[in-house]
């Protein structure tokens, strides 16, 4: 229950069920001309998530025009996510990435994505109402975690599949729910056999785009829808307060009382289903040719994963008593053989496209491959010649240095040689000076022996003794005076 005591509703569905009907519906139920709930269309699209930083992104998605007409929606008088976008500050913080993929199949990111939700119900100025459509196998996770009443809308299989052939987002949303985490075991047993891709990427914008290029086939397509819906069925009717056949509202006034009451009882009123219509196109023995034994494939798998064999058979039971009866479906077409043949182009079609985009597919693999192997020898070669180009770098500088020592070794033996020469140099002048000496003093000892040898010499001996005695003398009287 939100703060002014008002309990919200959901209304749970796989794409394509009406439910932008019953949201239409519900959103024009005005008092005194103001709207009596405050509607939410699928608060967890991820084009909420695309627009918490720009609300205006909410804006583009008119309810009448060009985009309204391509959806095949009813007219709508405000754009379909006017409310997102009138509270975008209540939520903008609250808000993401893992709540909306992420999250799909109830076991992951289960606070998250009620926090964002309380935050829009509690911000909600009218009672609450929340159509979804990537929640409907988290209607008891969402029942325990926010309280209020669960609807659960639903339609006839086999048109609805059809009806999701209005564009490629559906086939493309469908992969990235198969790619999402915490997947029961019949959607593994799915994958294993339609051979599915795991995408690594993590946002969802990246996904689409990588499965926007992995077209599925028509029977994996329908394989993987139909794989959906059982689970759903069976999560609607262990969960959901009550469900909504959108075939039965359009075609029993009965049935469309009996909706009403069930509202009323969740304190819903003022609704009118009156110009309820959807489209119940007619079948043959053709195309349940298509159709049938896929579904008992389906029905195979969920008894290999474990489900209750008694539950699939309430749900097939349900399916069968919900069948639009022959008379209601359309008959626009006086050649039933002709939309039988335009059927089978169609999957014909779409079994080409997926193969040739597998072919596609499988090519730039293989040119990524090839690109990718290319870019590895180029990042060895890379690797190879940085490393030949460090040895280069390391023998020039040890070259560098050889020759740096080289100079050094020429520098100091020519200090050497220098040095030598000077040595020898100066040994040279030494032994110059001493020759001269050696001639001088010979000179000097001719003389001497020629003066000792004269007579004169000789005669002046007596004299030089005297004097050496006279000067002795003299030099001890003057001690004597002197002391």
């Amino acid at each position: 229950m939100n703060e002014s005591g008002r309990d919200p509703l959901f209304i749970h569905s796989l794409h394509r069920s009406g439910s932008t009907y019953l949201f239409n519906a519900l959103r024009r139920v005005k008092h005194d001309g103001k709207p009596c709930y405050t509607c939410f269309q699928e608060p967890i699209h991820e084009i909420a998530l695309y627009s918490r930083y720009n609300p205006d992104l909410l804006l583009p998605f008119e309810g009448s025009g060009s985009f309204q007409r391509t959806a095949r929606h009813p007219e709508l008088e405000t754009p379909y996510f006017q409310e997102l976008y009138d509270l975008h500050s209540a939520w903008k913080d609250v808000i993401s990435p893992e709540i909306v993929y992420s999250g799909y199949f109830g076991g992951v990111a289960v606070g998250a994505t009620s926090a964002y939700l309380r935050a829009i119900i509690e911000a909600a100025p009218a009672q609450p109402i929340i159509q979804e459509c990537r929640t409907p196998l988290r209607i008891a996770v969402l029942k325990e975690q926010l309280g209020g009443s669960h609807v659960f809308l639903w339609r006839n299989p086999w048109d609805q599949w059809w009806s999701l052939k209005a564009t490629d987002y559906f086939d493309t949303a469908h992969q990235v729910i198969l790619n999402a985490p915490g997947a029961p075991r019949v959607i593994s047993i799915l994958r294993d056999h339609i051979g599915f891709e795991a995408c690594d990427e993590t946002s969802i914008s990246a996904q689409f785009s990588f499965y926007g290029l992995r077209r599925p086939s028509a029977e994996a397509s329908y394989l993987t829808y139909f794989t959906l819906y059982m689970l759903t069925m069976l999560e609607a009717r262990r969960a959901a307060d009550f469900s909504i056949n959108i075939d039965q509202l359009s075609s029993s006034s009965d049935y469309r009382e009996k909706i009403l009451e069930k509202f009323d009882s969740h304190r819903i009123q003022g609704v009118d289903f009156s110009d309820c219509r959807v489209a119940q196109a007619p079948y043959d023995k053709r195309d349940a040719a298509f159709f049938e034994p896929l579904e008992q494939r389906v029905v195979q798998w969920l008894n290999e994963a474990g489900h209750e064999t008694e539950q699939i058979s309430d749900v097939q039971r349900l399916r069968a008593e919900s069948a639009p009866p022959p008379g209601t479906r359309s008959r626009t077409s006086r050649f039933p053989g002709e939309i039988w043949r335009l059927r089978d182009v169609l999957i014909r079609t779409e079994n080409r496209e997926a193969a040739a985009l597998r072919d596609l597919n499988g090519k730039i693999a293989s040119q990524q491959a090839e690109l990718t192997n290319l870019h590895q020898r180029n990042a060895e070669a890379e690797r190879v010649r940085a490393q030949l180009e460090t040895g280069l770098v390391e023998e020039q500088n040890a070259k560098v240095a050889q020759e740096a020592q080289l100079a050094e070794e020429r520098s100091a033996k020519a200090e050497l040689e220098i040095r030598l020469a000077e040595e020898q140099n100066a040994k040279f002048a030494q032994e110059a000076q001493l020759a001269e000496e050696r001639e001088a003093r010979l000179q000097l000892e001719a003389r001497l022996a020629e003066a000792f040898a004269s007579v004169s010499w000789r005669v002046t001996r007596p004299l030089r003794s005297v004097n050496r005695k006279a000067q002795w003398r003299w030099a001890q009287i003057r001690r004597k005076f002197s002391s």
